[in-house]
């Protein structure tokens, strides 16, 4: 006999990533924009990972890609601190930062 496996669908935001989603975190539309999933799909210079039938994604800017994206300080393309721009890509203290050519910040 073979094996059937349910195809589910689901309403964009619900919090759990379907088969038609690329990701889902639940929330209003703007907290899900905000985290870079508009329309249950991943924005440029974001990504999401976790998500499940069961369970939302984690989703955020791409801190250490050498690109400005959604909250970000300041990206000098690594995930480093004390070099004036700290791993979670904040901006640390007694230090200045110039644009680069990807639109990033660098200490």
């Amino acid at each position: 006999a073979a094996s059937v496996s349910a195809r589910t669908w689901s309403a964009c935001g619900d919090g759990a990533r379907h088969l038609d989603e690329d990701c889902d975190v639940g929330g209003s539309p703007d907290e899900a924009s905000a985290l870079g999933c508009v329309d249950c799909s991943v924005t440029g210079g974001y990504s999401c990972v976790g998500g499940s039938a069961s369970s939302p994604d984690s989703c955020g800017a791409g801190c250490g890609d050498g690109g400005m994206n959604g909250i970000e300080e300041c990206d000098d393309s690594d995930n480093v601190n004390d070099d004036g721009c700290d791993a979670a890509c904040r901006l640390e203290l007694g230090w200045e930062c110039s644009s680069n050519e990807a639109g990033g910040l660098t200490s």
